[in-house]
């Protein structure tokens, strides 16, 4: 039986792919609630959930570390794929 050969494209680790997806998830969320918050607040809606206007203010933050990470892991394969 032949061994698969790996491609160039697919050359990320699963460590990439997941903080990849993580990354878009989380800011992805932040961004729709952003959105729901502008409609909200522009619709004259009152009662929302108080913890709903801080998410994007966790969200974001959390969402740029994800993509710092993912970075870092992507140097670390190719400066180990270079040698």
């Amino acid at each position: 039986m032949a061994t698969p050969k790996k491609s160039p494209a697919n050359n990320a680790s699963r460590a990439e792919n997941v903080l990849a997806f993580m990354a878009v998830g989380v800011i992805g969320f932040s961004i729709l609630i952003i959105g729901f918050l502008l409609f909200a607040y522009a619709t004259g809606m009152k009662s929302l959930p108080a913890l709903l206007p801080l998410l994007p203010f966790i969200g974001l933050p959390i969402g740029m570390l994800l993509i710092i990470a993912l970075v870092i892991v992507s140097f670390r394969r190719r400066a180990r794929e270079a040698k």
